[in-house]
């Protein structure tokens, strides 16, 4: 596992990232997992190759990443403390 930096969600960057890391490979993250194990209801692994394999978009947020990006700080500083930081 790495960790790779987060640009503002949604962000030119932040899809950048999410679809190839330094040297080129594909990213997946945890997000997709239930994509490629074939339990996600809203997209399905052809979906998602397209997406991977095509140029990166940006669209506005909705409500579900509006939601994520107020509660992933205090969700991570969370993990922090309950786990051992020295990973973070």
């Amino acid at each position: 596992m790495q960790r790779i930096p987060k640009p503002t969600h949604g962000s030119v960057g932040w899809h950048a990232i999410r679809h190839r890391d330094l040297e080129g490979k594909c990213v997946l993250g945890a997000s997709e997992v239930s994509i490629v194990m074939g339990a996600n209801p809203y997209e399905n692994r052809v979906d998602l190759a397209i997406r991977k394999l095509g140029t990166p978009q940006v669209s506005e947020p909705n409500e579900a990443m509006v939601r994520g990006n107020v509660l992933e700080p205090a969700l991570l500083q969370h993990a922090i403390n309950e786990s051992d930081s020295s990973f973070y």
